[in-house]
């Protein structure tokens, strides 16, 4: 009978959850998601990081982004970052949430810019990027790190 709970002891220390980063770093975190992404964006490359009502007030957004932020945002624990890539030439284009990296005093996200493919059709009209993310309980400072042009 002693052999069992060993067993048991044993089997639980193998199927325990272990920490991804030990030095307080965390990536891709449950606490951040993505509310919005698409190709309506803002004209000019942009970034706005929205911790209160008042920054949503003040940011340079569409209605219809405000309204989907003020609905989903709850302004006590989180935050949104917007990002406006700015404009392409051709539709095709989307950005992704790369990764995050966190720690107790900043938060870097990471964000990826794809391209259509060279022989992929696609709409011939000015596009505008744009990526929303929110993150619960948000550091004192925040990073983006994004596509360049």
């Amino acid at each position: 009978m002693a052999l069992v709970p060993g067993i048991l002891l044993l089997a639980g220390i193998f199927f325990l959850p272990w920490p991804a980063h030990a030095g307080g770093e965390r990536e891709n975190a449950a606490s951040e998601r993505v509310l919005s992404a698409g190709n309506d964006g803002g004209r000019r490359a942009a970034i706005h990081i929205i911790r209160s009502r008042e920054d949503l007030d003040k940011a340079d957004l569409s209605p219809e982004m405000i309204r989907k932020i003020s609905r989903s945002l709850d302004f006590s624990n989180e935050a949104a970052i917007v990002f406006f890539a700015g404009t392409r030439t051709t539709g095709g284009y989307q950005l992704e949430l790369e990764r995050v990296s966190r720690t107790s005093r900043e938060l870097t996200i990471h964000i990826a810019e794809k391209g259509p493919d060279p022989d992929q059709v696609v709409t011939q009209a000015l596009t505008f990027p744009h990526i929303v993310i929110v993150v619960k309980d948000p550091p004192p400072a925040i990073a983006v790190q994004g596509p360049q042009r």
